[in-house]
């Protein structure tokens, strides 16, 4: 759901922008260690463990840090629209 609505959201003159995409690539190892797990079940050693894949894939520091904070923004976001609690 948060993809559709960063599809909405982040656009530029109409057409979308880089961002959509690297959210897709920063929830990659989220959907992969989580698969279809409830979003309730998400704190900090799930984080810690999507961080660890993406270490794993030799993804540079900055680039694992950015897709740290998409994934807390999608975090806040669900949270913001109810479909999380907002302990999560």
């Amino acid at each position: 759901m948060y993809i559709e609505f960063a599809r909405g959201y982040y656009l530029k003159d109409g057409n979308q922008t880089g961002e959509v995409y690297c959210i897709q690539l920063a929830l990659k190892p989220l959907r992969k260690s989580g698969g279809r797990e409830k979003i309730s079940y998400f704190g900090p050693r799930k984080l810690t463990q999507v961080r660890e894949e993406m270490i794993a894939l030799d993804w540079a520091r900055n680039t694992i840090n950015q897709a740290v904070m998409r994934i807390t923004r999608m975090l806040r976001w669900a949270s913001g629209n109810e479909y999380a609690d907002a302990s999560i």
